[in-house]
C-alpha cells in the first residue's frame, strides 16, 4: 500500500494534535471553545495536506517532463 502525500502530511498533524491535547484543551478552557477549535484545526489541516500532495504532484510532473 503506498501512501500519498496528502495522507502523511495529515497523519502528522493528527499525531501532533495528539501529543499537545492535554496543553491546547488547557489553554483554550472551555469545552465548546475546544471542541470549535478542535473541529477548525482538523478541517484547516485536511485542506493543508490536500494542497500539499496537490502541489508537489504537479512539482513532479514537471520535473518528468
Amino acid at each position: 500500500m503506498k501512501l500519498s502525500l496528502s495522507i502523511v502530511v495529515y497523519l502528522l498533524g493528527v499525531v501532533a494534535f495528539g501529543l499537545f491535547y492535554a496543553q491546547a484543551k488547557a489553554a483554550l478552557g472551555g469545552k465548546l471553545l475546544f471542541l470549535l477549535a478542535s473541529v477548525a484545526y482538523l478541517v484547516a489541516l485536511r485542506f493543508v495536506a490536500t494542497w500539499v500532495g496537490k502541489r508537489f504532484c504537479r512539482m513532479g510532473r514537471q520535473h518528468d517532463a
